[in-house]
């Protein structure tokens, strides 16, 4: 796995991109603008997109589900920063053991309703 400091440093960047857009508002584009007619102009949301700021779709995802992962699994996380671990291998284990949590969670609703 990757090692060094600047493993640990762009994971520690990836976890604050990934914080500062879950609290920044979505643009939400022309979504709930009725305007008709060829008179009148349609409201344009202002709010900035990803685009605008130089971030692709998958940096914003991948960003947000660090950030996600270390304030839910701290010690995945970890070995993340330390290079145990990549991570895309950091987020598929947790993301793995959810669906395992979710498939436990409703087998075990299955069989106590049967």
């Amino acid at each position: 796995m990757r090692s060094g400091h600047t493993h640990a440093i762009k994971t520690e960047a990836m976890r604050s991109l990934g914080e500062f857009l879950k609290n920044q508002p979505k643009n939400v584009g022309a979504k709930g603008s009725i305007v008709t007619g060829s008179m009148r102009t349609p409201l344009k949301d202002t709010t900035p997109t990803l685009a605008s700021a130089g971030i692709s779709k998958k940096e914003s995802s991948v960003s947000q589900a660090v950030a996600d992962l270390a304030s839910t699994n701290e010690h995945v996380y970890a070995e993340s920063v330390a290079g145990r671990s990549t991570v895309a291998g950091a987020v598929g284990k947790v993301w793995k053991i959810g669906l395992d949590f979710c498939l436990h969670a409703f087998w075990l609703n299955a069989a106590l309703d049967a």
